[in-house]
Order: C-alpha cells, then structure tokens, then sequence
C-alpha cells in the first residue's frame, strides 16, 4: 500500500522541479493510477495539475501535448484526426473504459516507460520527441533506452505530422484488459518502422526487419520474411499472460496484418 506523508500542489512547473529535487522520497503524482498499487513511501507527492501542462497545440508541421493531457483528452481531439495521428486515437481508444482513459495521462506513461504501454508502441515509429523541464528535446526511442531516475519532469511530447501511412495492431484477452502484445508500423517515402512492445518488456525496434522492407518494392513475400525476421530479432518472455512461444505467434501473425495495411 502506497503512503505519502505531504501532497503538495505546485502552480508553476519552476515549483515542482525544486520540490521534487529536495528529497529522493518526493514523487511526481500523474494519473496516479499505477502508482497508487505500489508500496512506496512517499515524503512528498507532487501533483502537477495546476502547471498547466494539459494541452493539446496544433502547429502547421506539429501536435504539442502536454504531459497532464488524459488518453480522453486526445480521443475527443481534432488535432488527432490526420492520416497519420488518427492511428494514435484509435489506439487509446481500444484502453480500458472512459473512466480510465480520462485518468490516465501522457507524462505518467511515458516517463516511467510501462512495458504494456500502448502510447509508448504507437508513437515509437512515429516522429516523437520527448521534452523534459530545462532539457532540449530528445527522441521518444532514445528517452525509452535511457532508464529514467525518477528525478525529471516530462513537460510535453512533440509529434511531427508526417506524410506516410502507419497502422497499430494490439491483442488483449479482454476489452478491459492490458494488451498482451501491441505492434506498431510507420512507412514514409519508403523508410519503414517496426515497434512491438507488451512483450512483455517496453516497446523495441525490430531493427533488422526494418532494414529489410525499407527502400524496396514490397510484396506478400516480402512481408512474411519481414514478419519472421522480426519474430527472430525481438526478445519474447512468458508471464502469466501469455508465454513465449504464444507472444512470437501473435506477433508473426499482428506484424503481417499491420504491414498489408500500409503496404498493400
């Protein structure tokens, strides 16, 4: 059971970073929805709501969310209704009910890079950058590899519009349930990305299987070959969704679909 001595309700992000670098025992509160199942002992729990980080910005060649924004907040967007975001939307859409989607928030997934994350596998392909307080942009695959010491503020994720096609795939066992494994795939002027995650480890590239469909005419042939050599290059475990050997089966068989999506 989760414990926490103060609650602290800064209104500007400048506030926040100082409390949260006063003690390593002060957490960042969210959504609060993962962390409030955890036995942590939290000095002082920082919640962000008046820092005005819940926002949605649409620029010519961008969408800016902010770190606060709910998964509901971008379902009922316009600015997520282009070719290529509406897949974001679709994704969260599938997440849960109402009432957890209008809890969950963009900074409490992304920071702590939860492994069933659907967000985090259908931004990966995309162009997403990750901002942090008083740090420059980075990107979103870049952020994940870099385990986060808990001791940053996710300001907002930037999401360039892009041109190409790309499709979401996800199996869960029930609507209400975590994914037990998600897939993304992002094409533009040939360059193609490959994201599976729910692994149930944190979203990955197939690197290898990307290299192969990229820059080529692609056919059925070609897409099972993708399909195996991705199945071959990403790292399956079991738990007590799914085992290995099942996981590497949805994959071989979501990752064809998603790629006739975008290819075909």
């Amino acid at each position: 059971m989760m414990r926490i001595k103060e609650y602290l309700k800064p209104e500007n992000l400048d506030k926040a970073y100082t409390a949260l670098k006063e003690s390593p025992n002060n957490e960042i509160i969210a959504g609060a929805l993962f962390i409030r199942l955890t036995s942590k002992e939290i000095n002082t729990a920082i919640d962000l709501s008046e820092c005005g980080l819940r926002f949605i910005n649409e620029h010519k060649d961008r969408v800016e969310v902010g770190a606060m924004t709910s998964y509901l907040d971008i379902i009922q967007s316009d600015c997520f209704d282009t070719p290529v975001l509406k897949t974001v939307k679709d994704a969260l859409s599938e997440i849960m009910g109402i009432a957890f989607q209008n809890m969950a928030t963009v900074g409490g997934t992304i920071y702590p890079a939860y492994p069933f994350s659907d967000l985090i596998t259908v931004l990966m392909p995309l162009n997403c950058w990750v901002k942090l307080y008083k740090k420059d942009p980075v990107r979103l695959s870049e952020f994940i590899e870099k385990k986060q010491d808990g001791r940053e503020i996710l300001e907002k994720i930037i999401i360039l519009k892009g041109s190409g096609k790309n499709a979401f795939r996800s199996f869960r066992k029930t609507s209400q349930d975590f994914s037990v494994l998600n897939l993304s795939v992002a094409v533009e002027h040939g360059d193609c990305k490959i994201a599976v995650g729910a692994r149930p480890s944190v979203a990955q590239y197939a690197k290898s299987a990307m290299q192969f469909i990229s820059g080529g005419k692609v056919n059925e042939s070609i897409i099972e070959k993708t399909a195996e050599i991705a199945c071959q290059e990403i790292s399956f475990f079991s738990d007590i969704k799914a085992s290995q050997q099942y996981r590497k089966h949805i994959c071989n068989v979501l990752l064809k679909d998603a790629l006739r999506e975008v290819f075909v």
